[in-house]
């Protein structure tokens, strides 16, 4: 199992990354296609768990429970990635933050608030390469000075962090409170609404790809996907508790 979510997990997440960029891919496919960087965590997710539940129906195993068993770990997993995203600062920053810390944070280090990313992996210098003011004469000249050691000229919003610790404080929720589950399929559908919710919430301050606009909002692809999973595990989390009272009045 871990090897099929490895392996198509990397590839979903390969094939969402050129479909969210498909001009860029356009240009030059071979690179992206062979480069190790530019995956979509909502790519590997999706095809990754199609792959294992594929798998675990072969193996006639219980679909539902291998669902709730792997719930809680997502969470985890997904919480550690993005302290590497914090890291090494590959970009899956949020939008530019240069708001003074409000009183409420003064406990808090300024990097929790708003942060540069000096020495990222990316060597950036400008948080979103697609935003047009950093190409007015006054920006062109800091963009050219600035040292990719300094970071970015301007200061943004550390969410990996933020969505590093979310995604594990819910993993130790949803690990203390995993048995109070009776109703087999309840734990990931839970898991699929609080995921939903985290990265919508995350995506409202985060720098991203736009897949369409409706009126004057964008909509990215990991919003539309992040509010199609709060539909579905709502959705999901009905049919379980329907489907497990029909079998408790079965037997």
């Amino acid at each position: 199992m871990t090897l099929i979510a490895a392996g198509f997990g990397f590839l979903g997440a390969k094939i969402f990354h050129i479909l969210e960029n498909f001009g860029s891919f356009l240009e030059d496919p071979g690179d992206m296609l062979f480069s190790f960087s530019g995956l979509t965590m909502y790519g590997g997710l999706i095809l990754g768990s199609i792959a294992v539940l594929v798998y675990a129906h072969k193996k006639k195993f219980n679909i539902l429970h291998v669902m709730d068993a792997c719930a809680p770990g997502l969470f985890l997993a997904y919480g550690f990635g993005r302290l590497g995203c914090q890291v090494s600062g590959d970009g899956d920053w949020g939008v530019v933050n240069t708001a003074p810390k409000p009183g409420w944070l003064s406990w808090a280090p300024d990097w929790l608030w708003s942060y540069n990313y000096p020495n990222n992996v990316n060597g950036a210098v400008i948080p979103n390469d697609l935003d047009p003011k950093y190409q007015s004469p006054e920006w062109v000249v800091k963009v050219i000075t600035q040292s990719p050691a300094d970071g970015l000229v301007e200061p943004v919003f550390p969410t990996p962090l933020y969505e590093a610790i979310l995604c594990i404080s819910l993993f130790a929720i949803f690990w203390m409170l995993r048995k109070r589950f009776v109703t087999p399929g309840l734990l990931f559908a839970c898991y699929m609404i609080f995921n939903g919710l985290e990265r919508f919430t995350i995506e409202l301050i985060r720098v991203n790809t736009t897949l369409f606009t409706i009126g004057n909002f964008r909509v990215t692809q990991a919003e539309f996907i992040a509010f199609s999973l709060v539909t579905l595990g709502t959705a999901f989390a009905f049919w379980t508790k329907r489907y497990h009272k029909k079998r408790l009045a079965a037997t």
